[in-house]
Formats: C-alpha cells, sequence, structure tokens
C-alpha cells in the first residue's frame, strides 16, 4: 500500500507509563468482528439419566448417563456407565459393578472385558466409571431394550458391610 502524506494510512500511538516503562498503544479503533458461536452438536451415543438409585444416610448413588464409543486407535467398541457415588460414612467404600446385561443378555465373556471398581473415602464423592470393552471378535450388544446391573460396594476392612443396588433403566 502506498501513502503519499493521506492523512488516514498512519495509525497514531499514545504512550502510557508503567511499572517498567513506557509502552505504545494504538488508538486506532479495533475493526468489528461477529463471531458466531457453532451450535453444539448432539452426540446420539449419549444416553443421560441423572437417575438417583439410592439415597440415605449412608451412601448417594446417581447414575449419570451410559455411552457407546468406538476407538479407532485400538479398534474396539466401548460402553461407559458414569455413576456419581457419594460416602456419606466415616470409613471407604469400594463400587463395583456385578451381573451387567443389555437387553436381558449377559455382557461377560472371553472377547468383552467388564470393569469398574472405585475407592470412594470417607465424607467424599467419586464418578465410578463401567468400561464395556469389546476385543477381537466380541461384539458389544446394541444399547436397545433395557440395561441391568448390580452395583455392589463393600468395606475391604469390615467384609461384613456389603450392600447391593440393583440397576435397572429403558435403553429405548
Amino acid at each position: 500500500m502506498l501513502c503519499l502524506g493521506i492523512g488516514g494510512c498512519t495509525t497514531q500511538e499514545t504512550v502510557k507509563p508503567t511499572e517498567t516503562g513506557t509502552v505504545a498503544t494504538p488508538t486506532e479503533e479495533p475493526e468489528a468482528t461477529t463471531t458466531e458461536q457453532p451450535e453444539p452438536t448432539k452426540n446420539e451415543n449419549l444416553r443421560e439419566y441423572n437417575k438417583v438409585l439410592v439415597d440415605n444416610e449412608n451412601l448417594r448413588a446417581e447414575l449419570l448417563s451410559i455411552e457407546y464409543m468406538y476407538d479407532d486407535i485400538f479398534d474396539q467398541e466401548v460402553i461407559e456407565v458414569t455413576f456419581d457415588i457419594k460416602n456419606k460414612q466415616d470409613f471407604p467404600i469400594e463400587v463395583q459393578a456385578r451381573s451387567v446385561s443389555i437387553n436381558d443378555r449377559m455382557v461377560e465373556g472371553d472377547d468383552i472385558l467388564v470393569a469398574m471398581s472405585q475407592e470412594v473415602g470417607p465424607g467424599k464423592s467419586a464418578y465410578a466409571d463401567l468400561s464395556i470393552q469389546g476385543f477381537g471378535k466380541g461384539k458389544l450388544p446394541k444399547l436397545e431394550g433395557n440395561f441391568e446391573m448390580t452395583l455392589h460396594i463393600f468395606n475391604w476392612d469390615d467384609l461384613d458391610y456389603q450392600i447391593d443396588i440393583p440397576v435397572s433403566v429403558p435403553l429405548d
């Protein structure tokens, strides 16, 4: 761009004192820009429940969500089931998954891994994630029909303390 003494081609600067010296800042008005926020995309594979399963003087357990995912890196299907557990007692508890089924079919076998074990300290909360992974020829069932399992809660120091909470939610 060629400016030959035309008044609008230069930017005036104002010098502002700072603690360490002076800084030149432009006084030119910034150009107005409009940035549109993208529409949030809906995850068709995520089902949110926020269903309280139990809430008593000992603990609170809430089913937050069930999500189907495909892991391209490991070439495997994954279903993540997320719980929010609050331990209202003065000793730690362990939360595990037992007897998991989808659409009245047990979800365990040679090529399917079902894993969840989460310690929750006294007076603390934690997210407990149940991970169901299909390896090799292990194909996970479609998320249809119903999801059922037992939330098994116990204390490692007192094995007489055990609570089983049935979980049953529709998937359709």
